[in-house]
């Protein structure tokens, strides 16, 4: 914003002289700035001695598009300064209509399945400023350069990030959305990327189990290589989607998948295949079935308490759930 100083003569001359300073430049009190003086004008006009009398009531020049900012004497001329209203939105000013970025979306951590039927990925960033911000995204500490190189994956729409086709090669990594107007710089927090997968079973047969009645049984997941590593473990008993409901003989672990009965018993006959879903993927597969098949106990046997499964050394905060598993055998 420039300030405009007035300068009116004592005789009335048909025109005054009308200095354009730079902010700073004029100060209230009656005295100019002395480190600038009228030695940093920038341009000289000619104006009407009666520009001070065709202000409106508001302080508006009905000549011009301008506001008085402030009047004071000083070696008995008189000096206005003034604010041109051509800039928009205003910056400097207390009646500034500008604001810097604000995000109001930013992007989030996503994992995408490699073997995804929707191949793209979106990160969003919505942002509100004014005047309205330029977007841009990085990558890895790299801008990516959507208008100087074209790119048949990279897409922006508003101000989300649009992946088409992904490749864990490429696109993997910390993506970082970027807001920019006049009034400054916004960096989003940090979105990693990560591909997520859960390979299948191998489809190689099973080994039967052969398990006297009346003992334990531990029928083995041995689950596909994955990520995320959280999964969901569950068994199917002969047919799906007939899952085995954890009791006081059958316990499932979620953290090997295995299977583990304490007392076997004839009605326990029948193929078992061990069943993984990852919800952060929305994958699932199984296992090719086990058959388990308890043998007839001629004489009822007793056997020593057997923890099988322990619970390792594990720190939890405060309030936090934690899941602690332990199974035994014995009779």
């Amino acid at each position: 914003m420039h300030s405009i100083l007035f300068r009116q003569s004592q005789a009335g001359d048909a025109e005054a002289a009308c200095v354009c300073l730079t902010p700073g430049w004029v100060r209230d009190g009656p005295h100019l700035s002395s480190r600038t003086g009228l030695g940093g004008s920038r341009r000289i006009q000619r104006i009407p001695p009666t520009c001070f009398e065709t202000l409106d009531e508001d302080g508006m020049s009905k000549s011009s598009s301008a506001s008085v900012s402030r009047l004071f004497l000083l070696n008995s001329w008189t000096y206005c300064a003034i604010k041109p209203r051509i800039f928009e939105p205003r910056i400097f000013d207390k009646e500034a209509t500008g604001f810097g970025p604000i995000f109001e979306e930013e992007p989030l951590d996503t994992v995408y399945a490699e073997d995804s039927p929707e191949n793209k990925i979106s990160m969003n960033c919505r942002v509100r400023a004014n005047p309205p911000a330029i977007i841009k995204w990085w990558l890895n500490n790299w801008e990516i350069k959507l208008m100087e190189q074209p790119d048949d994956h990279y897409s922006l729409v508003g101000g989300n990030l649009l992946i088409t086709n992904p490749d864990k090669a490429k696109h993997a990594g910390k993506y970082v959305c970027v807001a920019k107007n006049v009034y400054g710089t916004v960096f989003s927090k940090e979105a990693i990327v990560k591909f997520g997968y859960l390979n299948q079973f191998p489809t190689d047969e099973r080994e039967p189990v052969n398990v006297k009645e009346g003992q334990g049984a531990v029928l083995l997941c041995s689950p596909p290589s994955r990520y995320p590593s959280e999964v969901l473990f569950r068994w199917i008993y002969n047919d799906f989607p007939n899952f085995i409901l954890p009791d006081q003989r059958r316990f499932v672990s979620q953290s090997t998948g295995n299977l583990y009965i304490a007392k076997v018993e004839a009605s326990d006959v029948g193929n078992y295949s061990c069943f993984v879903s990852s919800p952060v993927i929305g994958k699932s597969v199984f296992s090719m079935p086990i058959a388990l098949i308890p043998q007839i106990e001629k004489e009822e046997k007793r056997y020593p308490a057997d923890i099988r499964v322990k619970f390792p050394k594990t720190y939890a905060l405060v309030h936090q759930n934690l899941t602690l598993e332990c199974f035994a055998l014995g009779k």
